[in-house]
């Protein structure tokens, strides 16, 4: 269905769902063709068409990336998704709604829908930058939430800051990270009653070797008080503690994705181990819930634990 826009100076522009399909390209010429029928209708149209969607263009992908930098990068689905939204953002509230993304039942791809209409879609692999064979884990309606969150912060920075794609790969991600609605948006989920500046609590070692090795799984393999909880979250319900583990995608894109095309393969090993501890972790829930209640209760209810002055405990460094 047709859905309208309000964008620039014009209003209630409407566009159908080919259009709009056309529009999440970051290719400039792609996006912004027009068959001949409608060159033709132009030179009569009071407001242009052609002038129409240069605007709209440039206000879901800038200028678009322009000259390429020394280093080739794979954006265009991660860019994606922060278009798509930024066009539901320019809709009319009665179309907003319209605008949905959706995993499809394989959980492998995320649908970019108008109505009832896929008008894009995208493999999780080619928005994480990804080589194909990786596993991903699937992940609730909350988790997804908040990844699409973080991608549409991801995708309006190389959007409008096409430098920080040149720069070191931490400077992107400090700008997602220090992103106030995405701490809230983090901690509201992993750490409800926990705020992003909690102060950390100084270890006090009262674990044996055994407990430590049993959390040694949730941490590449070994034991640190200093980062051994940094993907681990807690709310109190009724009384009683429960604990999760922070989705693997989800401490990818906060703490490891890099858009460079030729770290594919870095990307991947590095999500496969986030993988591993959280298969392990659930694997032996029961026993390390147990030793983390433990811990938590001895350090003033938090696992936001330090030693020496020094804690990355928490969850967006």
């Amino acid at each position: 269905m047709p859905v309208t826009l309000n964008f620039g100076n014009l209003q209630n522009y409407t566009l159908n769902e080919s259009r709009l399909s056309h529009l999440l390209s970051a290719d400039k010429e792609k996006a912004t063709r027009m068959g001949s029928w409608d060159k033709l209708q132009d030179h009569f149209r009071s407001e242009r068409k052609d002038h129409a969607l240069e605007v709209l263009y440039s206000i879901i992908h800038g200028q678009g990336r322009g000259e390429p930098g020394e280093m080739e990068v794979n954006i265009e689905d991660m860019g994606k998704i922060y278009a798509f939204k930024k066009l539901q953002h320019l809709a009319c509230p009665a179309h907003q709604d319209l605008f949905k993304i959706k995993m499809d039942a394989s959980q492998t791809q995320f649908l970019f829908m108008v109505g009832d209409t896929v008008i894009s879609q995208s493999k999780i692999q080619d928005i994480l930058n990804l080589s194909d064979n990786v596993v991903v884990e699937s992940m609730n309606s909350e988790e997804k939430q908040l990844f699409l969150q973080i991608c549409e912060i991801i995708g309006s920075n190389i959007t409008w800051h096409p430098e920080l794609l040149q720069a070191s790969v931490s400077t992107l991600r400090k700008e997602v990270t220090s992103n106030v609605q995405i701490k809230e948006a983090v901690y509201g989920l992993v750490r409800p009653a926990e705020a992003p500046d909690h102060q950390f609590v100084e270890w006090q070692s009262s674990l044996s070797d055994d407990e430590k090795s049993m959390l040694a799984c949730i941490n590449a393999g070994s034991f640190d008080p200093i980062t051994q909880f940094s993907k681990i979250g807690y709310q109190e319900i009724q009384g009683e503690v429960a604990f999760c583990m922070m989705h693997p995608c989800i401490s990818y894109l906060l703490h490891t994705y890099s858009p460079l095309a030729e770290f594919k393969e870095t990307n991947a090993n590095f999500l496969n181990k986030l993988n591993q501890d959280y298969n392990d972790y659930h694997t032996n829930k029961v026993f390390i819930d147990a030793i983390l209640e433990k811990i938590y209760l001895t350090h003033e209810r938090s696992l936001h634990i330090g030693e020496n002055e020094c804690s990355r405990n928490i969850l967006l460094a």
